[in-house]
């Protein structure tokens, strides 16, 4: 997808904090989900790939924080569980500590959703 393509992803963003909610077995009022990618000034035409950013945040008592990292750990385990999520074409995940700064970044959580 390009930039323009998500501009207004909240069916994405709801699909992957509902996938979210349902992997950590949690409602998933207590997800929250952030897309984020660095594509300013790049015309969608000229990279065959792009790099998004998904982080996915819960606030629950249902889970030491340990045990909900190892689960989040497991929830995109690969590049076909994520595209199926995301509907959209993914060719490598990778886990990310969440602490990358992102010129374009969409969030859904409690407060939006």
């Amino acid at each position: 997808p390009g930039l323009e393509c998500w501009e207004d992803q909240n069916t994405t963003l709801h699909r992957a904090r509902l996938a979210a909610a349902s992997h950590l077995t949690i409602p998933f009022q207590e997800v929250k989900v952030t897309v984020g990618n660095n594509w300013a000034g790049s015309s969608r035409r000229l990279l065959d790939t792009r790099d998004l950013y998904l982080t996915v945040s819960a606030k629950t008592q249902r889970w030491t924080q340990g045990k909900g990292n190892q689960q989040l750990a497991n929830f995109l385990s690969n590049h076909e569980v994520a595209g199926e999520v995301l509907d959209v074409t993914v060719v490598q995940v990778q886990i990310h500590s969440g602490n990358g700064i992102f010129s374009n970044k969409k969030s859904m959580s409690e407060l939006n959703d």
